[in-house]
C-alpha cells in the first residue's frame, strides 16, 4: 500500500531500538529496507551481507573466525 507511512513508522521504531540499546553490548540493531521497484536488486545473499556487515560495524573488533572466512573467499 504505497504512501501509507510503513517506512516512516519503521524508521521511528529503528530509531527507538537502537537508542534504547545504544549502551547494550549484547544487542545490536539491524534492519533491511526493500524497494518492490529494485527486486532485482534484493538477492537473499545481498540482504544477508548487509545484516552481516551492519552487525560488524557495531563491533570494537572484528572476530577472526570472520576476518579468516573472508580473507578465505575476498578473491572468489
Amino acid at each position: 500500500m504505497p504512501r501509507a507511512g510503513k517506512t516512516i513508522i519503521t524508521s521511528i521504531i529503528i530509531d527507538y531500538l537502537s537508542m534504547k540499546y545504544r549502551d547494550n553490548n549484547s544487542i545490536s540493531v539491524v534492519y533491511l529496507y526493500c524497494n518492490f521497484r529494485r527486486k532485482n536488486e534484493q538477492k537473499p545473499i545481498d540482504l544477508l551481507i548487509s545484516l552481516l556487515k551492519q552487525l560488524l560495524l557495531g563491533l570494537p573488533n572484528i572476530p577472526d573466525s570472520v576476518r579468516r572466512l573472508y580473507e578465505h573467499y575476498r578473491d572468489g
